[in-house]
This record gives structure tokens, C-alpha cells and sequence, in this order.
């Protein structure tokens, strides 16, 4: 049964390199399965195989890594527990902990655009050297017809120099 298997479904990765020599951006978008009960494996997976990427690349200055999609896991999951802190990249929910907050309070809408009935699925996280500054949810629809069942989610992070 794939729906139920204990591994990421997908997650795309890309390695950018600073022109100005500011160091390498690592960007994992992952759309992680639906049981909990497989949380547990699913972290242990994701996380491995990002530090093995992220190990396996000699930067010339700083590393930030950053893993966003749609986790279908509320943020009290253990998933998401597992994703701040199982691994050697010290991931932080950007959206959570941004001072500034816009849009919804959820990001999945079941298709209706629904906050009463909403579920936070999607998230940013970065590496913890990196700080949040702006977290939005962007609600975006004509009518009662809306592009997906999930809002796009921005967040904005800052260097740990604040620039």
C-alpha cells in the first residue's frame, strides 16, 4: 500500500551557490504521507538523508538548509517534533516563530477557504542560525473557487547578522 509506505513520497533538493561568496542555500521541498504512525520513520528518513547531502558538500563560507512542503502533520505532531530537533541541522518552524505574522492561521482549507475547520499541514523550516522575520499565508481565490486545498505559505528569514 503506497499511501501508508514509511518514506517521504517526494522531496526535490536544490544546492544554490552565492555569487557574492555569502556561502551555500540547500532548499529540500518535501510532500510527506498522511499516517502518523509512520512519523517516526518518515523524520528518521528525511533527516538522514539531508545531512547525508548537506555533509557530502564542502561550501566555501556558511550553509543554510531549509526544508518546506506539505508535511500532513499538525504542528503538535511527533513529525514535526522529530524534524526540530533529530537531526545535525537544527531546524526551526520559520512560520511559527517570525515575529510577524499575516493571512489565515491555517494552511490547509479542505478547498473551501474554511479557518474553523482548517488545519496547519505546511511549513518552512530553516536551519536555527537563520532568524524569521515574516510569516504570511496567503489567501488567495476567486469567489468560492480556490487554486488548491492548501494556501501558499511565505516566509522571510534574515542572516543571524540581521541582514
Amino acid at each position: 500500500m503506497l499511501a501508508l509506505a514509511p518514506t517521504p513520497f517526494l522531496v526535490h533538493w536544490a544546492r544554490l551557490e552565492s555569487l557574492d561568496g555569502l556561502g551555500t542555500v540547500f532548499v529540500f521541498n518535501a510532500h510527506l504521507g498522511h499516517a502518523p504512525w509512520h512519523h517516526e520513520p518518515t523524520a528518521r528518513i528525511a533527516l538522514a538523508q539531508i545531512d547525508a547531502v548537506v555533509r557530502s558538500a564542502t561550501p566555501d563560507g556558511p550553509t543554510s538548509v531549509f526544508l518546506a512542503g506539505d508535511f500532513n502533520a499538525v504542528p503538535s505532531s511527533l513529525l514535526l517534533h522529530r524534524l526540530k530537533s533529530g537531526s545535525a541541522t537544527r531546524f526551526v518552524d520559520g512560520a511559527r516563530t517570525a515575529p510577524e505574522r499575516l493571512g489565515p492561521p491555517v494552511t490547509y482549507h479542505w478547498g473551501m477557504g474554511a479557518v474553523r475547520l482548517g488545519f496547519t499541514l505546511d511549513y518552512v523550516l530553516a536551519d536555527a542560525a537563520l532568524r524569521p522575520r515574516r510569516a504570511e499565508v496567503i489567501d488567495v481565490h476567486t469567489g468560492r473557487l480556490y487554486p488548491s486545498d492548501h494556501h501558499p505559505l511565505v516566509v522571510e528569514f534574515a542572516s543571524p547578522s540581521g541582514e
